[in-house]
């Protein structure tokens, strides 16, 4: 046994050896076998890269047992090797060879979806840290099986059993994958869709699909009252201007913001990652007649602010996915409205403008310096909690330009040592 096996001494995990797996599953359906082989290795080198100082990003996983496995980021960073599939296994992914699917899952590994990831340490922290080895199941889509071609998906089930395979006389933890489960009841697939689609219809986020050309191919109520009902899914006519063009509405939202548009493509077309931020969008961008041309644009919005033209700020999250109706790129928009947040923000900011001129004029200018820096001190050791909160927070964050503001509150005087910093000596001058 390995150290990581030993753990599951007194855990009910299935223990097989790899001829029984090939024997049994060799005629089933679709199956593939990863097992983790350099776990060591794996901590130690995650344990060195902090030590190096490198930018681990998330959080790191304190496992329960083990010194060493506090390196680790996340559970979805362990690497798992493929070390076997059946025919149906390698069918399924359009593949001839074991080693082909090797080399496919590598691939996959180092371009994974966000939501992969989450599935891949959710399976891990249940049986490597709560010691729970039951099967879970994800429904999935299914682009069909020619290798780099995506086509009309499938949905399809899989199930990851979690188990304790002998390999060549050694024994690993493994995943083993069952792509196209059989269903726990007729209408699991059906129940979960509509599930689903609930969530998508009645949730007061306003959740909008685009084409890959800025068509809205779908939309859920609160979207309707933002773009107006203008979605493939709920309209018998094409989407077009004034000037007899299809609408790219995805590009009309950004307004004049041409730059701002193109840094989003590039964030989730290139870098695959989720880009966020907080926008003030205008009624006329919701709702265009037709695109303008951008220079002509800036010309006539020139000097205009944006708190003065009509529209809302709105916390915007654009993702891609593939299409499941022809696996063509899909863009996906989330919109929080947090208009009166932002214009309370902006009230308080003005607040403390006034507050800080107001201390400028009766403090000396070393004190007021004293104190922005002991506030600049604060934010930077609190710096590395705001990193980790999530995009849905995000939203709360105040401006950096508040931090060069002082409040009355910052004044006092609440210890001696503080007053010493801030003393300035004069001769002759005694102070009673």
């Amino acid at each position: 046994l390995t150290p990581l096996t030993r753990r599951f001494a007194e855990v009910p995990i299935p223990r097989v050896t790899l001829e029984a797996v090939d024997k049994t599953l060799r005629q089933a359906g679709p199956a593939t076998l990863r097992i983790i082989k350099d776990y060591e290795q794996q901590v130690a080198q995650r344990e060195e890269k902090e030590r190096g100082g490198g930018k681990g990003g998330s959080k790191k996983w304190k496992g329960k047992k083990g010194k060493g496995e506090q390196g680790l980021e996340s559970l979805a960073d362990l690497e798992f090797d493929t070390v076997w599939a059946n025919p149906a296994g390698l069918r399924h992914w359009g593949l001839d060879s074991l080693e082909m699917l090797i080399q496919f899952s590598d691939q996959r590994g180092v371009r994974k979806a966000k939501f992969v990831h989450y599935i891949l340490e959710a399976c891990n922290q249940l049986t490597l840290d709560e010691l729970d080895p039951q099967p879970t199941r994800h429904m999935y889509y299914h682009y069909g099986s020619e290798a780099g071609v995506k086509k009309e998906a499938n949905i399809l089930i899989l199930q990851v059993t979690p188990l304790l395979v002998q390999v060549k006389g050694k024994v690993y933890y493994g995943l083993l994958y069952e792509h196209d489960a059989l269903q726990k009841y007729e209408r699991e697939v059906m129940d979960t869709v509509t599930r689903s689609h609930a969530v998508f219809r009645y949730t007061e986020t306003a959740l909008t699909i685009f084409t890959a050309s800025g068509i809205i191919l779908q939309q859920n109520p609160l979207s309707c009252t933002l773009f107006g009902i203008v979605a493939s899914e709920n309209t018998m006519y094409s989407d077009f201007g004034r000037d007899g063009k299809p609408l790219d509405r995805l590009r009309a939202l950004f307004g004049e913001r041409k730059a701002l548009y193109e840094s989003m493509l590039e964030a989730i077309e290139k870098r695959n990652s989720v880009w966020s931020k907080r926008m003030f969008i205008r009624k006329k961008d919701l709702k265009p007649t037709s695109i303008a041309n951008d220079d002509q644009e800036e010309e006539e919005e020139q000097g205009l602010e944006e708190e003065e033209e009509e529209g809302m700020w709105f916390a915007v999250s654009f993702n891609k996915f593939s299409d499941p109706a022809d696996g063509s790129m899909a863009i996906f928009c989330e919109m929080k409205d947090i208009h009166k947040m932002v214009l309370q923000e902006q009230k308080l900011k003005r607040a403390k403008r006034n507050e800080h001129e107001l201390l400028q004029s009766i403090i000396p200018k070393h004190i007021i310096d004293q104190l922005l820096e002991e506030k600049a001190v604060e934010r930077a050791a609190n710096e590395s909690y705001k990193r980790s909160i999530s995009f849905a927070s995000q939203s709360s964050q105040t401006s950096e330009g508040s931090d060069r503001l002082l409040d009355i509150a910052a004044v006092q005087m609440i210890n001696v040592n503080r007053v010493r910093a801030m003393a300035e000596h004069h001769e002759q001058v005694t102070v009673f």
